[in-house]
């Protein structure tokens, strides 16, 4: 038992310096730390995946919360991209939530896994749509914002993710220094993780869910894992806040990406 407590700590410990420091809340950590604890504590497999995506919304709500008070105090967040991204980020947290009760977990498993890998080998290769790095940044349109913002929010929580990891993509791809992306990435953790913990928390109600869920939990939200992890969580977020903005902008990417791929591989495995 000290052994499973202790790696739950140190999942949270790393769940919330990934969170300051990539701008993604976290949940690319917390999720495969929730999967083996599931696991190993024998719970259903059917009930496995969705459990650790949904208590990772919680998770990642607060370091979400406190990765982006930290990016604002340093002037990094570009405040005109969130406001055209919060409807369409709030609609496909809706529709992702409603997908998750009735997705089986191999479809969850298969989403999280190529999104995960196919990000990160973007960011190691340093592809940019812009060659310039002097140039403006593109604006984001009414339409290209409607339809990232969507796809942002859906994929965001049927992945368990703070929506960092999409954000840093258009930001970065707008043409946006890699710094403001992540900064301005966090702020979307904290619509996903709000509204996808409650749709999580509604959409584990049904009856024959309720049979198979551990105790102390609320639909697919672990209240236990949530207790354990949060609380580290919150006290590594500065310190990613201030490495962020202390490396190099290529060397963040690159480490951004091999992170994304290693992860991509272990839930593969």
């Amino acid at each position: 038992m000290l052994t499973l407590l202790f790696f739950l700590l140190l999942g949270g410990l790393l769940a919330g310096l990934v969170a300051g420091l990539f701008g993604v809340g976290g949940g690319t950590v917390s999720v495969p730390v929730l999967v083996a604890l599931f696991t190993f504590l024998g719970y259903n497999d059917t009930i496995i995946l969705k459990l650790a995506i949904g208590t990772s919304l919680a998770i990642l709500l607060p370091t979400a919360a406190i990765s982006f008070a930290g990016h604002w105090k340093r002037g990094a967040v570009q405040e005109n991209l969130l406001k055209k991204l919060f409807l369409p980020v709030l609609c496909g947290v809706v529709l992702g939530s409603w997908l998750a009760s009735f997705l089986a977990p191999a479809y969850l498993k298969t989403i999280f896994t190529l999104v995960t890998i196919i990000f990160g080998l973007k960011f190691l290769s340093g592809y940019k749509a812009r060659k310039d790095a002097t140039a403006t940044p593109r604006p984001l349109t009414v339409p290209i914002a409607s339809v990232t913002g969507t796809s942002i929010g859906t994929l965001s929580v049927l992945m368990g993710i703070g929506g960092g990891l999409f954000g840093n993509m258009l930001f970065t791809l707008l043409g946006h220094d890699i710094r403001h992306s992540v900064a301005t990435s966090s702020g979307l953790g904290i619509l996903v993780g709000l509204t996808g913990v409650i749709g999580f928390m509604l959409a584990g109600q049904a009856a024959t869910v309720q049979d198979t869920l551990p105790p102390f939990s609320v639909g697919y939200v672990s209240l236990i894992g949530a207790a354990l992890m949060i609380p580290a969580s919150a006290l590594t977020t500065p310190v990613g806040v201030r490495l962020a903005h202390t490396l190099p902008p290529r060397r963040l990417e690159q480490a951004f990406g091999m992170y994304l791929v290693l992860v991509g591989l272990y839930i593969l495995s």
